[in-house]
């Protein structure tokens, strides 16, 4: 199964996106914001990274899915509703070196519409480390606000920073499609 737009195809995850996926996320410019449990700003090693990666959820629990762009893998998204069906959690990543050219947008707009069109969800969940000024933009334009704030949730560079929990309620994703 896969869902696509565009030039986007969101697809089933396959032994072969492990390598390059893990690859990525153990890249500099992806320190603090790969996805995975226990993430932290800094290095990581590969087999850690990987360790993590197939222990994505299992079905019954969530879906993760390869990002495609004109047959590249170019990231995935996580939907994962495990903890509670009516507020799935959502996360996006794009390889650093094609961020900005709108993939990423069009992945979370079609895991958003599947979550609100074919699950019970309510509300969305997402978290933002600051400063990530790129990643809270990004949530706002996709509909995205602000649940209140988690102080001083780890360090990073000497200096504490906050963690944001984001929600997009199904009526904030129903406004403009009402019309």
């Amino acid at each position: 199964m896969s869902y696509s737009s565009g030039a986007v195809r969101l697809r089933a995850l396959e032994e072969e996106d492990v390598d390059p996926i893990v690859g990525h996320l153990a890249g500099e410019a992806s320190w603090g914001m790969r996805g995975i449990r226990h993430d932290r700003h800094g290095p990581m090693s590969r087999a850690e990274i990987r360790a993590q990666v197939e222990g994505w959820p299992k079905r019954e629990l969530g879906q993760v899915l390869a990002i495609e762009a004109d047959g590249a893998l170019v990231g995935f998204v996580e939907a994962e509703w495990d903890w509670d069906a009516l507020s799935p959690s959502l996360w996006v990543f794009v390889v650093p070196e094609v961020r900005r050219r709108g993939y990423g947008r069009i992945a979370a707009r079609l895991v958003l519409d599947r979550l609100f069109t074919e699950t019970p969800a309510v509300t969305v969940q997402a978290w933002v480390d600051e400063p990530l000024e790129e990643s809270l933009h990004f949530a706002a334009a996709m509909g995205f606000s602000a649940a209140g704030r988690v102080r001083r949730a780890g360090i990073r560079d000497g200096r504490y920073f906050d963690a944001i929990p984001l929600q997009l309620l199904r009526a904030t994703w129903e406004a403009p499609r009402a019309g």
